[in-house]
């Protein structure tokens, strides 16, 4: 439990969180792999995981549809390009005086890192405010 940790202990351990992961993602391909492979794991099996239903031809979809009297617009969406493929469709230049007032920069979710990082501190107040939470 991290509350009966030393800010010292914690530390510590925090500094060995990339290599933590590292080593825990090794040991779940490794498994995976070997499971793979047909090497049984005492109470864990082998499944498919999850996946999401896809068309095989869309264009066929859309002929079977039209054919159907569908009409176009109940099974097709206009949806807006993303703010970088517009500013690549706009030219960077004038992105800023086009859209520039359409664009928000919500604040960064905050991370903790080392002193020599160059971005401002966060402040605690502030992080309150913005994610809403007691710390």
């Amino acid at each position: 439990d991290p509350h009966l940790l030393s800010d010292e202990d914690l530390l510590a351990i925090y500094n060995q969180i990339p290599m933590l992961t590292d080593w825990a993602k090794s040991v779940d391909e490794y498994i995976l792999a070997q499971a793979l492979k047909g090497k049984k794991w005492s109470g864990y099996k082998l499944v498919a995981g999850r996946s999401q239903r896809k068309w095989i031809d869309p264009d066929e979809v859309e002929k079977i549809l039209k054919s159907k009297r569908f009409r176009k617009k109940d099974y097709t969406q206009t949806k807006l390009l993303g703010i970088p493929a517009i500013e690549k469709l706009v030219g960077k230049s004038a992105f800023q005086e086009v859209l520039g007032e359409q664009v928000l920069i919500p604040p960064g979710k905050p991370t903790v890192v080392p002193e020599s990082d160059k971005r401002p501190a966060f402040g605690i107040d502030q992080a309150k405010i913005d994610f809403d939470t007691e710390i």
